[in-house]
């Protein structure tokens, strides 16, 4: 059952259902989780088996200041926030209990269908509104622009040749996909991916692809007749500072991008409140009440909560949540090399994708972070980051065996591997 419900949960992140109870809001994912916790936890067996992965460790610190900052606010906040990162805490800990019994071939493909649904409903909403291009208007299900590029490409790294020409036949629809909605962090990502894919991760051959890919995207963005999909690409080739003052914004004037001009401000204001609160921060949450509160004359795009998670640490959890979350990834790049090299080594894998795997596994949930508001995708993608290293060794193992046997055959070396 946890092969089923643990790919449906996560699908349930890109949907924007959601009920207010008070002041938690309860999502369908916080539904699943907490019936998935209930499952874990009438099998005490599997409390009494499962090794703290590092993976899941290294998380602990970061959630417990984050938390903290929450309460440091004012309670309701805290609340909020023990309550939803217990939820996504619990997800990370079933993961790292069961985690070399789960079937990750059939967890794939749910996981699989359930993004590209996700996608086709996004593309289907935005088009019955008379928008054929810019599919961002959805916030939840736009997520799964980033993230079914990442899922696809670690199909299309492990598949078989004859298998491996529909995943890339679907590849070309989805970068359509990606190009035509605008999301600028999704067409990075699926770029730099499709590069790695194509040059088998080696760096000389990565350099000519880049640039076909850079001229190819240029000459799009020309032949395309759709203002908005030009200025995207444009502003993603030539990154430019916003055209006009913030007191022309306040007067109602509009810049080219939206969401730059938004980066741009937040980012003298996160420079502005860092420097007065630098060790501890202004707390989890507080920045966009301080904003609405200090720049209320100012157009509502403006003050939108900072769409990117390091600069939202370093502003609302100080120094002291940064370094913990700069960990984080640190570790999760280092675990991701030992654990690709170490498969490599053991011929569980080609020495093209232990190149390769790291830039899947961590270039996704990386730009995502960098650049998307706080929430709780945003959390599970530093777990998804994090536990990465693991969930593939424990998949790899999977397939080095008979398919008939689901339970990981540990040896000293392995077991070392897959929690350091």
């Amino acid at each position: 059952m946890l092969n089923f419900l643990i790919p449906v949960s996560a699908v349930t992140l890109f949907l924007a259902t959601k009920m207010s109870l008070g002041i938690i809001q309860l999502r369908p994912f916080d539904i699943l989780v907490a019936f998935i916790l209930l499952l874990v936890a009438i099998q005490p067996r599997l409390f009494m088996r499962a090794r703290l992965d590092l993976g899941f460790l290294i998380l602990l610190p970061f959630f417990i200041v984050h938390t903290l900052s929450a309460f440091g606010y004012y309670t309701g906040n805290g609340i909020r926030e023990l309550f939803q990162v217990t939820l996504i805490l619990g997800f990370a800990f079933v993961l790292n209990a069961v985690g070399d019994r789960l079937d990750y071939k059939l967890m794939g493909k749910i996981l699989l269908i359930g993004l590209i649904g996700v996608m086709i409903y996004n593309i289907g909403w935005h088009i019955s509104q008379g928008q054929w291009s810019g599919w961002k208007r959805l916030n939840d299900p736009k997520a799964a622009f980033t993230f079914l590029p990442m899922l696809l490409s670690v199909f299309i790294l492990f598949a078989p040749d004859a298998r491996r020409r529909l995943y890339w036949a679907l590849w070309i629809v989805v970068g359509i996909a990606v190009f035509l909605s605008g999301e600028r962090k999704a067409l990075l990502a699926f770029g730099i991916i499709t590069v790695a894919l194509l040059s088998r991760g080696r760096f000389v051959a990565a350099i000519p692809v880049l640039a076909a890919g850079i001229f190819a995207l240029s000459i799009l963005a020309t032949l395309v007749d759709d203002p908005y999909i030009t200025r995207q690409v444009n502003t993603l080739l030539e990154p430019t500072t916003t055209d006009i003052s913030l007191s022309a914004m306040a007067e109602g004037q509009m810049p080219t991008s939206l969401s730059n001009a938004a980066r741009e401000f937040s980012f003298e204001q996160v420079k502005r409140m860092s420097s007065e609160n630098p060790l501890f921060g202004i707390g989890t949450n507080a920045y966009t009440d301080i904003m609405r509160r200090e720049f209320a004359f100012l157009p509502s795009f403006l003050l939108v909560s900072i769409h990117g998670e390091f600069l939202r640490i370093i502003v609302e959890n100080g120094i002291v949540g940064l370094a913990f979350y700069i960990l984080i990834w640190v570790v999760a790049l280092l675990r991701n090399l030992k654990v690709a090299h170490h498969l490599q080594l053991n011929r569980r894998i080609t020495q093209a994708q232990a190149r390769i795997l790291p830039i899947l596994l961590l270039l996704p949930p990386a730009f995502y972070v960098g650049f998307e508001a706080t929430g709780t995708r945003v959390f599970m993608a530093t777990i998804l980051a994090s536990m990465a290293p693991s969930l593939v060794f424990w998949a790899v193992s999977q397939r080095a065996r008979p398919a008939a046997s689901t339970r990981r055959v540990q040896t000293g070396i392995e077991e070392s591997t897959a929690t350091s």
